[in-house]
């Protein structure tokens, strides 16, 4: 079908399968290895409609459970707690520990992905 076309289309149309491929593995994809902290949070923070920009990672409470802070931009200077609860390696439930407090989610639910590693989605 495109044996005929011009090289320039050929060529364009390469580009945007690659484009298409690199876009669905990047908004689809598992993590890479382990699931970390700062991934953990990004995932959080993004699945609730907190700010991802600022650099705020989850600890440790117990094995599986993590306090999560995420930066809510309609409360200027603050960050809204989560309780968040592993289920497998990189799903997770959390709640507002607070809950009220804030315009985002007060509880939420989801797996992180390449795009929570990876972290170009940031707000700036």
């Amino acid at each position: 079908m495109l044996g005929t076309a011009p090289r320039s289309v050929r060529i364009a149309v390469w580009w945007l399968c690659v484009a298409i491929v690199c876009g669905a593995a990047y908004l689809y994809a598992p993590p890479v290895g382990a699931v970390s902290a700062a991934t953990l949070q990004h995932s959080l923070g993004r699945e609730v409609g907190g700010d991802t920009g600022l650099k705020f990672e989850c600890t440790n409470r117990a094995p599986g459970i993590w306090r999560c802070p995420v930066h809510d931009p309609t409360l200027p200077g603050s960050s809204i707690l989560y309780e968040l609860k592993r289920n497998g390696r990189r799903c997770w439930a959390a709640v507002q520990t607070d809950p009220g407090r804030g315009h985002l989610a007060v509880s939420a639910s989801a797996c992180a992905g390449l795009r929570d590693q990876v972290r170009l989605d940031q707000r700036f």
